[in-house]
């Protein structure tokens, strides 16, 4: 089951990168738990696709302008995926930054439950355009 985990999320990070937010709320639980580090411009735990895509998702482009998310590896933990990589953004003054991830997902029946971001949140905070 895990190597099927690791798939759904491979392809969860391919729908973020081809906009397709349709795609991306269709894997998440009625009842999935997203958790935003402290120091974020989104800082908190939202639950449900809706209260996410409302309050978090659609703050990024906002907050941030254009935003890659490089994927670098997939680290199977059975009903969890460990998602490294890095956020590769302009700061302020239009200079390229990146600031490393982790990305923490809980998976059960094929959708995720639960998110947890870990990344350097004083690069992204130089980073935001508001």
């Amino acid at each position: 089951m895990s190597q099927q985990n690791i798939t759904t999320a491979q392809n969860l990070y391919a729908a973020f990168g081809q906009g397709d937010v349709p795609a991306v709320l269709a894997v998440f639980d009625p009842q999935i738990e997203w958790v935003e580090p402290e120091g974020s411009p989104t800082p908190g735990t939202y639950r449900g696709p809706q209260d996410i895509l409302e309050k978090v998702l659609a703050q990024f482009p906002v907050v941030y302008g254009p935003m890659e998310i490089i994927t670098q590896d997939y680290i199977d933990g059975g009903d969890k995926v460990v998602v490294l990589g890095e956020y590769r953004l302009q700061d302020r003054s239009g200079r390229p930054v990146s600031a490393p991830f982790a990305h923490v997902w809980d998976i059960r029946d094929g959708k995720f439950t639960r998110y947890q971001d870990y990344t350097d949140t004083t690069v992204m905070a130089g980073a935001a355009k508001q």
